[in-house]
């Protein structure tokens, strides 16, 4: 019970503020875009919960749960540990820089990906003790989850997985080897229905549109490194997300150069865990593996290592945000961090008064290396990040707009071509929520251009490319762009760019057919 309600309580200033998938504004009267993918299952749940209750309230319920998974499963598996120590593991898992930069991105499915990852733990730690049925479909379904929530998990979790499988050895007893290898066999088949169509469809979140990334991507998606003491120590303390460039996102270190320490404690605490839990040991190098992995495009070499990789192996460019990876360092830090607050007490055998005292005092001292400056930083500033915004009337008219006139399968091109827009009604940069409002076949940006940023090499010929040449290369380059990718729709948002994006396309034969000029309007040529 005390776990929980630290963990509640921890939610209770995030929980009253709704979100959307990475987009800052409440769900839109599209809800999520639906297809047979891998999150299908989550959008069928979301956008039931958007029908029932709305899109605000159906926002605050996949902020709040998202937050209550990752501190559940930290609890859950670390359930057989004293309170203190799974009271650690909650916190942690909750109040770390890596989550509230997710959140602030409006990925609230990583980090419910990261949730399952902790659930998926206990799920294998509870068939290696007792191999059955029940149990191998358990650890099956919490496969499914993590990758329903977010399909980049799938490697991590397959990292996780092979990870476990050599530390608990099931080839020793052949029960345990059979349960497991049904697991793994389960979990591959439910797997199908969203492997299938990735590699067989287009369109975005498929494998065609990983094939387009390149170095561009993973210059944009590079780990952010601290002025001061560089990349490696600050991924280690789960900050370094590639949005703190942007200065979009503020960042606990700023003004606090004595992070360090709290990081350095963090780690030891792990390092302690590994060393005095055997059982659980294996965390440690898997963590390891994540944590170098997020680092990987921290350098030029680096970033040469991973467009190389790509290039011959297209799905690592799955993996352009190298920095989810990080959920592997954060499942070792929480797991291993409350096996060393156990452990505290036993280094006192022999006296009583210290050790009934040493493991709540290792814990405070794991308590305060979260809550300062990461934690309080997250609950003093998240409520502001992630507070939902109304859409304009005019996002409403043009959508209405498409909804009425506009065939679902004609194609429509998003303009301006950022991937990120300062929208007056949000107040700072935001991921485009074009894809999660309007209706119709969008056409929208994949690349990481930001406004006001150097924008990545594309294509020559294409509508990205163009849209984003000051000046045109040619009278008339966008919009004969735009009618060779075979479209005559044009949605234009009110935000940076738009002016200019409507001054090419007016006398090049686009009229405006909802909106006007300085609002988000609708073209058709």
């Amino acid at each position: 019970m005390v776990p929980a309600a630290l963990v509640l309580l921890s939610l209770r200033t995030l929980a009253g503020y709704g979100y959307v998938l990475q987009v800052d504004a409440p769900f839109g009267p599209r809800g999520l875009p639906l297809s047979w993918s891998f999150a299908a299952p989550i959008g069928v749940a979301v956008n039931s919960a958007i029908d029932a209750f709305g899109g605000m309230t159906a926002g605050k319920l996949c902020l709040a749960l998202a937050l209550f998974l990752v501190g559940f499963g930290a609890m859950l598996v670390t359930r057989r540990l004293p309170w203190y120590a799974q009271c650690g593991a909650g916190l942690l898992a909750v109040l770390n820089p890596w989550v509230f930069d997710r959140l602030s991105e409006g990925q609230w499915g990583v980090v419910g990906a990261a949730g399952a990852l902790f659930i998926w733990v206990a799920a294998f730690d509870a068939l290696q003790r007792k191999p059955d049925v029940r149990r191998a479909a358990a650890l099956a379904l919490a496969g499914v989850v993590t990758v329903a929530l977010s399909a980049n998990f799938a490697g991590i979790l397959g990292v996780l997985a092979i990870a476990a499988v050599i530390a608990g050895r099931p080839w020793r007893d052949r029960t345990r080897l059979r349960w497991t290898a049904t697991a793994a066999a389960l979990t591959c088949v439910l797997l199908l229905y969203g492997v299938v169509p990735f590699f067989l469809q287009q369109g975005g979140g498929t494998y065609a549109t990983v094939q387009s990334y390149g170095r561009a991507d993973f210059l944009a998606f590079r780990p952010t490194p601290d002025q001061q003491y560089g990349a490696i120590p600050a991924l280690a303390g789960l900050y370094g997300e590639w949005a703190e460039r942007s200065g979009r996102i503020p960042v606990a270190t700023t003004g606090n150069p004595w992070w360090p320490a709290s990081t350095a404690l963090l780690v030891a605490f792990a390092v302690i865990g590994a060393i005095r839990a055997p059982q659980r040991r294996w965390l440690l190098p898997a963590g390891l593996v994540g944590l170098a992995i997020s680092a990987s495009t921290a350098t030029s070499w680096g970033i040469d290592a991973a467009v190389w990789l790509a290039q011959h192996v297209p799905l690592a460019a799955a993996y352009r945000d190298t920095q989810k990876w990080d959920a592997l360092w954060l499942v070792a830090l929480a797991i291993l961090g409350a096996e060393a607050v156990t452990a505290v007490p036993r280094l006192f055998r022999g006296r009583r008064p210290l050790a009934l005292w040493a493991g709540p005092a290792a814990a405070t001292v794991m308590a305060l290396a979260i809550l300062f400056p990461a934690g309080i930083h997250q609950l003093q500033t998240l409520p502001d990040l992630v507070k939902p915004a109304d859409y304009p009337q005019d996002w409403y008219a043009a959508a209405a707009y498409l909804d009425g006139n506009v065939p679902r399968d004609a194609p429509v091109v998003v303009l301006p071509w950022h991937l990120y827009e300062p929208l007056d009604f949000t107040g700072r940069l935001v991921a485009n929520p074009a894809p999660e409002f309007f209706p119709g076949t969008l056409i929208v940006p994949n690349d990481p251009e930001l406004p006001g940023q150097t924008a990545p090499a594309a294509s020559p010929g294409n509508i990205g490319a163009i849209a984003l040449a000051q000046p045109e290369p040619r009278p008339c380059a966008l919009a004969d762009a735009v009618r060779a990718a075979g479209v005559r729709w044009v949605v234009l948002e009110h935000t940076t760019g738009d002016e200019e994006a409507l001054r090419r396309l007016r006398p090049c034969g686009f009229h405006i057919v909802e909106g006007a000029p300085g609002r988000t309007a609708v073209l058709s040529g």
